[in-house]
């Protein structure tokens, strides 16, 4: 049995970087990833291909497909075995939504608002906006495409322009490069895929592991650090899952109403730990209003 492993398949999209692939081809090698991240809309349908490679004899040669208006059908000429007609199934494609990404990433981080992402390199790199993650204030970019010096020296180029508000980090969907490349203003890589994970019906960013890396690679480490076992305070979960839901533009009614929304989250994502009381995370809130 295919295990799905749909981070490392979307990841692997996004950076084969090409119109659309073959989807008949996917689901041999990724299992249930193919219906998963359709699902959840990272991935569309695309076009029909109009060339593949004939299925009809040994040779392995590519073919120009016609269509047939009178039978509907599309087919290609075969010198072994002549006309063949070929299903549309085989002729479907999916492509990445670049769109569904980023507007996963700043939710799922997520990016504190007013949300102001913009285009640092068109295709490759795109600025997010900061992030509070663990306490810190990270600045975000992603990027694809990073395998190449190319694209390294204009993403150096281009990072060059956002100094970060305390930390400076890269999100990106290819191997991350060595930790020797510099980037201006201290950023680091981070691949996606160590901090990523599929839900039920989405996909989460991983805070505890992206807190791992960023303490890891403040202190010049090519690992996430080792996190304190003891459990992290009522306020931080708080404080966390709050600007989460403002991020998803989430009304506040009530703190009343608000605290037991939190509480339930809580109690979803933490379920090693017993959720504060409503009346603490009322406290905690107020005291937020008071800081802010």
């Amino acid at each position: 049995m295919i295990l799905a492993d749909p981070i490392n398949l979307l990841c692997n999209l996004i950076e084969a970087r090409v119109g659309s692939f073959e989807a008949s081809a996917l689901p041999d090698q990724w299992g249930g990833s193919i219906d998963f991240l359709s699902n959840i809309g990272a991935v569309t349908r695309g076009g029909l291909l109009s060339v593949l490679t004939c299925r009809a004899c040994d040779g392995d040669h590519p073919v120009h497909l016609e269509f047939d208006p009178r039978t509907r059908r599309h087919w290609h000429f075969c010198p072994e075995a002549g006309r063949v007609l070929v299903e549309d199934d085989v002729l479907a494609t999916i492509r990445v939504n670049p769109d569904w990404v980023l507007d996963w990433l700043v939710t799922a981080l997520p990016i504190t608002p007013p949300v102001r992402r913009r285009v640092l390199i068109p295709a490759l790199a795109w600025h997010l906006g900061d992030a509070h993650i663990g306490g810190t204030e990270l600045t975000i970019v992603f990027a694809i495409g990073v395998y190449s010096q190319r694209n390294l020296d204009a993403l150096a180029i281009a990072v060059s322009t956002v100094p970060p508000a305390k930390f400076g980090l890269v999100l990106t969907t290819s191997s991350a490069p060595p930790r020797r490349l510099r980037l201006p203003h201290g950023y680091q890589f981070v691949d996606l895929r160590d901090i990523a994970r599929p839900e039920k019906d989405c996909l989460a960013i991983e805070k505890l592991k992206l807190v791992g890396w960023t303490k890891g690679l403040r202190k010049g480490l090519n690992k996430p650090a080792q996190l304190n076992a003891g459990r992290p305070s009522d306020a931080t979960f708080v404080h966390e899952i709050f600007r989460e839901r403002r991020a998803r533009k989430l009304p506040l009614v009530k703190k009343r109403t608000e605290a037991k929304e939190i509480r339930a989250e809580i109690a979803l994502r933490h379920p090693e730990h017993d959720p504060p009381a409503v009346k603490t995370i009322e406290g905690h809130l107020r005291k937020r209003a008071l800081n802010s």
